[in-house]
């Protein structure tokens, strides 16, 4: 294997190792995984990210919509009494 040196943020260090912590699996083997998984993901949106940023925060206004449509009306100064 090729060895690389990369720098990671504080917040991926702290995941890495809880996931270290959790799996029993050694820390080189937990960042090997999420390097194969999240180049798997890249594959699977076809390297587009930005679309895929898009796609899923149009999901998530659908769903907040759909929430929203779900609740009961509550009669507020703008509405009207029935």
């Amino acid at each position: 294997m090729k060895p690389i040196n990369i720098r990671i943020t504080p917040a991926i260090d702290s995941k890495i190792r809880e996931a270290t912590e959790k799996t029993g699996i050694p820390q080189a083997d937990v960042m090997r995984m999420a390097i194969a998984l999240g180049l798997k993901d890249l594959e699977m949106i076809g390297y587009d990210i930005d679309g895929a940023i898009f796609d899923r925060v149009q999901k998530s206004k659908e769903d907040a919509s759909k929430h929203l449509a779900s609740l009961p009306d509550i009669p507020t100064k703008l509405t009207k009494h029935r």
